[in-house]
Protein backbone atom coordinates (compact mmCIF):
# COMPACT_ATOMS: atom_id res chain seq x y z
CA UNK A 1 0.00 0.00 0.00
CA UNK A 2 2.93 2.33 0.63
CA UNK A 3 4.03 2.08 -3.00
CA UNK A 4 0.50 2.96 -4.10
CA UNK A 5 0.64 6.06 -1.89
CA UNK A 6 4.00 7.11 -3.34
CA UNK A 7 2.70 6.77 -6.89
CA UNK A 8 -0.52 8.65 -6.04
CA UNK A 9 1.53 11.52 -4.60
CA UNK A 10 3.61 11.67 -7.78
CA UNK A 11 0.49 11.80 -9.94
CA UNK A 12 -1.02 14.50 -7.72
CA UNK A 13 2.06 16.65 -8.30
CA UNK A 14 1.51 16.49 -12.07
CA UNK A 15 -2.10 17.74 -11.63
CA UNK A 16 -3.86 14.99 -13.60
CA UNK A 17 -7.66 14.92 -13.71
CA UNK A 18 -10.30 12.33 -12.79
CA UNK A 19 -7.92 9.88 -11.11
CA UNK A 20 -9.43 6.48 -10.31
CA UNK A 21 -7.66 3.70 -8.42
CA UNK A 22 -8.99 0.16 -8.77
CA UNK A 23 -8.10 -2.85 -6.64
CA UNK A 24 -7.58 -5.68 -9.16
CA UNK A 25 -6.24 -8.35 -6.78
CA UNK A 26 -9.45 -10.37 -7.04
CA UNK A 27 -9.31 -10.66 -10.85
CA UNK A 28 -5.65 -11.01 -11.82
CA UNK A 29 -2.38 -12.22 -10.30
CA UNK A 30 -0.38 -9.94 -12.61
CA UNK A 31 -0.88 -6.65 -10.74
CA UNK A 32 -2.70 -5.43 -7.64
CA UNK A 33 -3.93 -1.99 -8.67
CA UNK A 34 -4.78 0.02 -11.76
CA UNK A 35 -4.76 3.78 -11.85
CA UNK A 36 -6.58 5.60 -14.65
CA UNK A 37 -6.12 9.34 -15.08
CA UNK A 38 -6.70 12.04 -17.64
CA UNK A 39 -4.08 14.47 -18.91
CA UNK A 40 -5.07 17.76 -20.48
CA UNK A 41 -2.25 17.86 -23.03
CA UNK A 42 0.54 15.91 -24.71
CA UNK A 43 3.02 17.90 -22.64
CA UNK A 44 1.36 16.74 -19.43
CA UNK A 45 1.56 13.10 -20.55
CA UNK A 46 5.30 13.52 -21.12
CA UNK A 47 5.65 15.20 -17.71
CA UNK A 48 4.05 12.19 -15.99
CA UNK A 49 6.78 9.80 -17.11
CA UNK A 50 9.51 12.29 -16.21
CA UNK A 51 8.08 12.64 -12.71
CA UNK A 52 7.57 8.90 -12.26
CA UNK A 53 11.15 8.16 -13.35
CA UNK A 54 12.56 10.82 -11.04
CA UNK A 55 10.42 9.81 -8.06
CA UNK A 56 11.05 6.09 -8.58
CA UNK A 57 14.71 6.74 -7.90
CA UNK A 58 13.96 8.76 -4.76
CA UNK A 59 11.02 6.79 -3.37
CA UNK A 60 10.13 3.16 -2.83
CA UNK A 61 8.97 2.03 -6.30
CA UNK A 62 10.47 0.76 -9.54
CA UNK A 63 9.33 1.01 -13.14
CA UNK A 64 9.17 -2.27 -15.04
CA UNK A 65 8.18 -0.83 -18.42
CA UNK A 66 6.60 2.07 -20.28
CA UNK A 67 4.44 2.16 -23.42
CA UNK A 68 3.62 5.40 -25.21
CA UNK A 69 6.58 7.22 -23.74
CA UNK A 70 6.54 9.83 -26.50
CA UNK A 71 3.43 11.13 -24.81
CA UNK A 72 1.02 11.11 -27.70
CA UNK A 73 -2.42 9.94 -26.50
CA UNK A 74 -2.03 7.14 -23.94
CA UNK A 75 0.77 6.35 -21.54
CA UNK A 76 0.93 2.95 -19.81
CA UNK A 77 3.43 2.57 -16.99
CA UNK A 78 4.02 -0.85 -15.44
CA UNK A 79 5.19 -0.44 -11.85
CA UNK A 80 5.08 -4.16 -11.04
CA UNK A 81 2.10 -4.21 -8.65
CA UNK A 82 0.54 -1.05 -10.07
CA UNK A 83 -0.43 -0.23 -13.67
CA UNK A 84 -0.86 3.45 -14.49
CA UNK A 85 -2.87 4.53 -17.55
CA UNK A 86 -2.69 8.21 -18.49
CA UNK A 87 -5.00 9.21 -21.33
CA UNK A 88 -6.00 12.30 -23.19
CA UNK A 89 -9.71 12.75 -22.53
CA UNK A 90 -10.88 11.46 -25.94
CA UNK A 91 -8.80 8.29 -25.61
CA UNK A 92 -10.04 7.57 -22.11
CA UNK A 93 -13.62 7.76 -23.38
CA UNK A 94 -12.79 5.59 -26.40
CA UNK A 95 -11.18 2.72 -24.47
CA UNK A 96 -13.59 2.96 -21.52
CA UNK A 97 -11.36 1.03 -19.12
CA UNK A 98 -13.22 2.58 -16.20
CA UNK A 99 -16.31 0.65 -17.29
CA UNK A 100 -14.27 -2.55 -17.40
CA UNK A 101 -13.28 -2.17 -13.74
CA UNK A 102 -16.41 -0.37 -12.47
CA UNK A 103 -17.41 -3.24 -10.16
CA UNK A 104 -14.02 -3.47 -8.46
CA UNK A 105 -13.23 -1.84 -5.12
CA UNK A 106 -11.78 1.65 -5.48
CA UNK A 107 -9.46 3.74 -3.34
CA UNK A 108 -9.97 7.41 -2.65
CA UNK A 109 -7.22 9.16 -4.61
CA UNK A 110 -7.33 12.34 -2.53
CA UNK A 111 -6.85 10.35 0.66
CA UNK A 112 -3.89 8.40 -0.75
CA UNK A 113 -2.21 11.44 -2.28
CA UNK A 114 -2.00 13.36 1.04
Amino acid sequence: MEVLKEIAQTLANVKLKDIKIYDTRSITPLFDYVINATATSHRQIRAVIEHLKKDSQEKNFKIKGVEGERGEIWLLVDLYDVLVNIFLNEERDRYALDKLWADLPQYDFDELAK
